[in-house]
């Protein structure tokens, strides 16, 4: 499961494991998702625009800590991006190195492709990808005055769970994956 990874999302649609080389390409599509919520006026994913915020691209597709990050790409043009970790003590505190799960974050599509159902697409493609890996669950988080993300994950499937030492302000969720 380490090596290159790919598969089909839709008839146009391909998404692969990114290399070093992709770099431009996810940041590019995170920049774009992230510029989006900021002219809705929200202040999420702002780090994104820093030289911190771009350093952890950078080490998410470069696999730092074992992550896995992925890239979508619709005609050959990217359009996705998501990075799977296989522990998250930072959101999930003690409960995020039980071994059971995979940790959905940096979901971000890109403005060609919003309101097409790619999100929900991606996110299920990487529900089977954690299963694969023989865990239990999804996990991803949110800001919790986030307008539209909790009801988005709900109609997704994923649980809000409650996290003694999740920072305060972020939301969990959790879905199974496997049964």
């Amino acid at each position: 499961m380490d090596g290159q990874i790919e598969s089909t999302l839709d008839e146009r649609t391909m998404i692969r494991r990114a290399s070093a080389a992709d770099f431009d390409a996810v940041l590019a599509v995170v920049h774009d998702a992230t510029r989006r919520v900021q002219e809705k006026g929200f202040p999420q994913w702002k780090l994104y625009l820093t030289d911190q915020g771009i350093a952890q691209v950078r080490d998410a597709v470069d696999g730092v800590n074992g992550t896995e990050t992925y890239l979508a790409e619709r005609d050959g043009q990217p359009v996705g991006a998501l990075r799977i970790q296989w522990s998250d003590g930072d959101c999930w505190a003690d409960a995020g190195s039980d071994g059971r799960a995979g940790y959905v974050h940096m979901l971000a599509i890109h403005r060609v492709a919003k309101g097409e159902g790619l999100g929900a697409r991606m996110l299920q493609w990487a529900e089977r990808r954690i299963a694969q890996h023989g865990r239990e669950f999804a996990r991803l988080d949110c800001w919790c005055r986030s307008p539209f993300l909790p009801d988005y994950y709900r109609r997704l499937g994923y649980s809000e769970r409650t996290i003694d030492g999740a920072p305060k302000g972020v939301m969990n969720f959790e879905k199974a994956v496997r049964t």
